[in-house]
């Protein structure tokens, strides 16, 4: 809205019928209901008080006093393509959420407390290339105590948008440095090695090879054709995911091949990457393809990769460091209902000593199965309990932050809520 500035008259002579009309004006229109009256009265009262020159000020309204009375909202455009990313700073324990928005740009979205947010346009401040509104990926490097941001451009470029504890941004055209084939365009995933601290960047190139980015100090990068080292079968493009085992310091990259088998390639203590197709191992469903996730269950130490099979059931394979491959139906053992297809998250609550995977159901609710140890799986639904808009199939995040339970999700309008869980059990919806 435009603010017009209004110039004030003073005149001394008729100070004192301005003192008796003063009153029953301001009077009159507080019975009127006017919302500027109050700013009206200091303004006058202070010209009254025989000040020499007349001030300049704005016309006040009922919005611009509203403004000052409440919290600013972030302003936040809708969701493309549902890329939404989530993770926590390490250096200051920040919760770090971005997205693409529809003019393709990078926002972030940060808390310390879960309250109050901030709100940044990264395409804006580091002047970057625009993305191409489909893939990114966020991660916390401790190397040098930096928030890391991957994303992908128009031309198949992966950029990397990195801050340090001045929260000053910088943006590295990583496929530049590393002279790397160019991304198929549709996931990322990051992750810090735990053996050396190095961070990676995996992803599916456009002859559907898993790529992956490597680097120790963060400006030299270097890449690796996983595929063609392991003569694994070929990606289907869509579903990846990837993190580091603490229990060898090993490295695993979860990914669906063309024929809708759940492959894992994984790093040796000499530091060889070999290939094992899970769903044969383990005699498991055929995936649906469309999203894999995996992750390491630290109270256990135990690896869990999840996925939606092709009856919209989130089928889980699990392992311990001696154990073979199993493989369990978790929408049969929690009787929840069937996936939408697209959105699943996976992820160890540690605060309640809990594995948890969320997903979107059919009826665009958000569906919560936890499993405590020595115990059996419960379902949630979230929609219902926490009372938050239906969720699209588009993109959904799950992880642990300072003790709580957070899911990131798109609802069916494309824009992007947080939603925290408490021990306990209560659920709060951000504010933005």
């Amino acid at each position: 809205m435009t603010q017009r500035s209004w110039a004030i008259t003073a005149r001394r002579r008729r100070a004192r019928p301005q003192r008796v009309a003063f009153p029953l004006a301001v009077a009159v229109i507080l019975l009127l209901g006017g919302g500027g009256a109050f700013y009206y009265l200091g303004l006058y009262s202070g010209h009254a008080a025989g000040g020499s020159k007349p001030a300049l000020t704005t016309h006040a309204t009922t919005t611009t006093r509203a403004r000052v009375l409440t919290a600013p909202a972030l302003q936040l455009l809708p969701v493309q393509g549902g890329a939404v990313a989530a993770s926590q700073k390490l250096g200051d324990g920040s919760m770090q959420t971005v997205y693409l928005d529809t003019n393709s740009h990078v926002q972030q979205l940060s808390s310390k407390d879960g309250i109050s947010w901030q709100q940044n346009d990264l395409t804006l401040a580091t002047r970057a290339a625009v993305s191409n509104g489909k893939a990114l990926t966020t991660y916390s490097w401790n190397q040098a105590d930096r928030q890391q941001i991957a994303f992908i451009d128009v031309l198949g470029h992966i950029h990397v948008l990195w801050s340090g504890a001045d929260d000053h941004w910088q943006v590295l055209d990583v496929t530049q440095r590393a002279q790397a084939p160019l991304a198929d365009g549709v996931i990322l995933v990051g992750y810090t090695a735990l053996a050396d601290g190095s961070q990676h960047i995996v992803y599916i190139d456009q002859q559907k090879h898993i790529q992956m980015l490597s680097s120790t100090d963060g400006l030299q990068w270097q890449t690796t054709d996983l595929t063609k080292s392991t003569d694994a079968p070929l990606s289907n493009g869509i579903a990846l995911s990837a993190f580091s085992w603490s229990k060898d310091d090993s490295e695993h990259i979860t990914y669906v091949d063309k024929s809708r088998h759940v492959q894992e390639l994984y790093s040796t203590a000499a530091g060889k990457w070999q290939d094992s197709d899970l769903t044969q191992s383990a005699g498991a469903p055929l995936a649906n393809g469309n999203v894999v996730v995996a992750y390491e269950w630290h109270i256990a130490g135990s690896i869990h990769i999840d996925y939606i099979d092709g009856r919209h059931n989130i089928q889980e394979l699990s392992r311990t460091a001696v154990n073979a491959w199993s493989v369990s139906d978790l929408t049969t053992v929690t009787n929840r209902p069937l996936a939408a297809g697209k959105s699943l998250s996976a992820y160890d609550w540690v605060q309640g000593n809990m594995r948890v995977v969320v997903y979107v159901d059919e009826n665009k609710h958000v569906q919560e199965l936890a499993l405590p140890p020595f115990d059996r799986w419960q379902g949630n639904d979230l929609t219902q309990q926490a009372v938050i808009p239906l969720a699209s199939d588009s993109g959904l995040v799950g992880m642990d932050w300072s003790g709580t339970k957070q899911v990131v999700f798109v609802d069916a309008t494309n824009r992007v809520h947080e939603l925290t869980g408490f021990p306990g059990g209560r659920w709060k919806m951000s504010n933005w």
